[in-house]
């Protein structure tokens, strides 16, 4: 299971983002402190680190920095949450040793989404793979369980039944909302197909399951599809 590490004096973390990313399937520990955090890295060697602003023992900034001074940490993703909205803060959080930042208040969504593209680059060979389950409703990526809404799985399992094979906008508003033909709105399915990318990809503007091709519509990537039963995934 991914271990993420949250580096975090905000109570808030804890009651709203810690318990999403739970929900996506990652291994979560939040730490107060740095020095904390820096004993957790040692021990654990999480696969990405979140970085918030404030810690109870320093600011952001110098943690980040004295995260990047521990040869283990080198090459740790960081994520680092800025409260500033400005270039100047985005700037010192890149400069103090962070590959992303995030503007608080976040949509967890995108969150979730950053994170995904950090372990992505980390693991840039690797293949992953996409398993549904009719029965179940279930939905994995590498193991890892995502919940979908129940029009997302049956728009996605729909695209599993071609693998390769493009569907149009117009062939989805008929196969999945039951729109007669000509009928419905584009924009309806485009959405769907966003919120499934920001669920399901590592790196949701460079998809690897979701894939779409001008004038063809969305297809899902014929080598990176598994159906079957929950139990025999």
């Amino acid at each position: 299971m991914t271990h993420l590490i949250i580096a975090s004096a905000d109570t808030q973390i804890a009651v709203h983002v810690q318990p999403m990313l739970l929900e996506e399937g990652y291994r979560v520990t939040q730490i107060r402190t740095g020095a904390s955090t820096l004993l957790e890295i040692k021990q654990t060697a999480p696969a990405l680190l979140l970085i918030d602003t404030q810690l109870g023992d320093m600011n952001g900034l110098a943690f980040c920095r004295n995260v990047r001074k521990h040869f283990s940490a080198a090459r740790l993703p960081i994520l680092y949450l800025v409260t500033g909205d400005t270039h100047q803060d985005r700037a010192d959080a890149l400069n103090a040793g962070a590959d992303q930042t995030l503007h608080k208040p976040f949509v967890y969504r995108e969150c979730a989404a950053r994170i995904r593209a950090l372990l992505r680059r980390q693991h840039p060979h690797r293949t992953s793979m996409l398993s549904l389950d009719s029965h179940t409703l279930q939905t994995f990526v590498d193991g890892r369980e995502v919940t979908l809404t129940p029009t997302e799985f049956e728009l996605l399992w729909v695209l599993s039944e071609a693998p390769g094979k493009h569907v149009s906008a117009d062939e989805l508003l008929h196969t999945v909302w039951n729109f007669p033909a000509g009928a419905g709105d584009t924009a309806l399915v485009r959405n769907h197909i966003r919120n499934l990318r920001l669920k399901l990809e590592h790196d949701p503007e460079h998809p690897q399951f979701v894939v779409s091709r001008h004038g063809r519509g969305y297809a899902l990537a014929f080598d990176s599809i598994h159906r079957g039963e929950a139990n025999g995934l």
